[in-house]
């Protein structure tokens, strides 16, 4: 059989089935080689792309270099230890075995049997400074064994000297920036709802402005000179950052007429212009700078992240801490961010215990912009949030989905009641813990009503 002849009966069928025949009048089907034509020019489209995605990740390689600690390192370290003996107060066993886990876990989760002195010193110089085991000055070798001796001296752990080659470690803005590649077809389609996006913000009322630092935001002010505080939201990773947001921002957020500020991370929202991400400092100016007008000069701000977003929400709160009147965290990621569980959930992810975390994994963690942003643009000691430290001024409502993905809300939940007991905790901070997975509560009615809820009676 003519493989020419089948190829055109082909099209002539699928046209015919379609419906397409008095759409095309006389041009008629596409014939095989016209097919193949197309065909071609796709595919070399998608090498070039291929090649460019290529090129530009041997460029994102390049270690950036760490911001300043937000107090001594050493402090820092030892405060982190100190929570965690808080947390398992219970008895000095639990809390030898919470030291224990927490090793294990940096190094993922590796039987703590294995664990070697040198294991540990790779992932403090990581942690502590920044920088691989070989670089490390003195003075910052002598701040990396005052963790040992506590170690030794409070619970008994002496680790055993050597390293284990086969124990790999947390060294996140060392390692190699991997990515799995998605042809051009999925930018384009993120390019299309980004273009949804921009008509329907236009049309309730947004207009997309840029500061002089190139913070992009969407901004739209109250029907009338309000006296409520203005709404600052900060996206997580997901396509076209804000879009799919806004459901629960109309329904939940806005729980009176004010204004609004949707704030724009373009490395996690799986556009093409991910490849320069802003830093805390640029977010920080350019949220002062978006902020001063003189509708809102002089207003406290109410403002909310989900997931990733939890990030800036935290540099304002360390920032403005004068500027802030409330406070709503979704499923944030900045709560016990010293612990190993966000960052082997989400970057060192092991082992899947089910679709949603597949999904996770492969939508975000694999994306090569997102990729970047968490090795080269993420460091962790800037974007924990210590809630205790928060002044009692600002109200807090921190939600976390019980089944997170990400997120580890036994340990929340437990950090939380042990530190209230402790009277660190003050009451001006609620969480709730909610079933679901991770930004399931994105597409839920129902928390959107609580959230409403809870944030009006904040409010009051």
């Amino acid at each position: 059989m003519n493989s020419s002849w089948w190829s055109d009966s082909f099209s002539q069928k699928l046209v015919d089935n379609l419906h397409l025949t008095p759409l095309l009048g006389p041009l008629g089907p596409p014939d095989s080689s016209t097919l193949y034509a197309i065909f071609a020019v796709y595919i070399t489209i998608e090498v070039i792309f291929l090649t460019y995605t290529f090129l530009l990740n041997a460029k994102h390689q390049k270690r950036s270099t760490p911001p300043p600690y937000p107090l001594e390192k050493k402090r820092f370290i030892a405060r982190i230890l100190t929570r965690l003996e808080d947390v398992y107060s219970d008895s000095p066993a639990a809390q030898r075995q919470a030291v224990k886990d927490f090793l294990s876990g940096w190094c993922l989760e590796a039987p703590f049997e294995t664990i070697r002195k040198g294991n540990i010193i790779e992932f403090l110089a990581w942690a502590m400074c920044g920088l691989p085991t070989e670089e490390l000055k003195k003075s910052e070798v002598a701040e990396i064994e005052t963790f040992f001796d506590r170690l030794e001296s409070k619970h008994g752990i002496v680790l055993p000297p050597g390293h284990n080659d086969d124990v790999k470690c947390c060294t996140l803005s060392l390692d190699d920036v991997t990515y799995l590649p998605r042809p051009i077809l999925v930018y384009i389609a993120v390019a299309c709802l980004n273009i949804t996006k921009f008509l329907l913000l236009t049309f309730l009322g947004f207009s997309k402005l840029r500061t002089s630092n190139n913070l992009s935001y969407w901004y739209r002010p109250s029907s009338q000179n309000s006296p409520s505080s203005p709404l600052l939201f900060f996206h997580g990773i997901a396509p076209c950052g804000s879009l799919f947001y806004l459901p629960l921002i109309f329904q939940s957020l806005l729980t009176s007429d004010r204004d609004v500020y949707l704030f724009s991370n373009s490395s996690v929202d799986m556009t093409l212009r991910g490849s320069t991400s802003l830093d805390e400092f640029d977010v920080i100016e350019g949220v002062e700078e978006a902020l001063d007008t003189p509708e809102n000069r002089g207003k406290k701000w109410t403002i909310a992240g989900h997931s990733l977003g939890s990030c800036p929400v935290t540099w304002l709160l360390r920032a403005f801490p004068d500027k802030v009147s409330n406070v709503v965290l979704l499923d944030p990621v900045t709560l016990f961010l010293s612990h190993p569980a966000v960052a082997c959930n989400f970057v060192y992810k092991q082992s899947f215990g089910g679709i949603t975390e597949v999904v996770i994994w492969f939508m975000a963690s694999t994306e090569q912009f997102i990729a970047k942003y968490l090795k080269r643009d993420f460091w962790w000691y800037r974007n924990e949030l210590w809630v205790e430290t928060i002044p009692s001024s600002i109200n807090v409502l921190i939600i976390v989905s019980r089944s997170d993905e990400i997120v580890d809300a036994d340990l929340v939940e437990l950090g939380f009641k042990k530190q209230r007991e402790l009277g660190q905790i003050k009451d001006n901070i609620r969480l709730k813990i909610i079933e679901g997975g991770h930004a399931l509560m994105i597409a839920s009615p129902s928390t959107w009503k609580m959230i409403r809820e809870e944030i009006a009676a904040m409010e009051k």
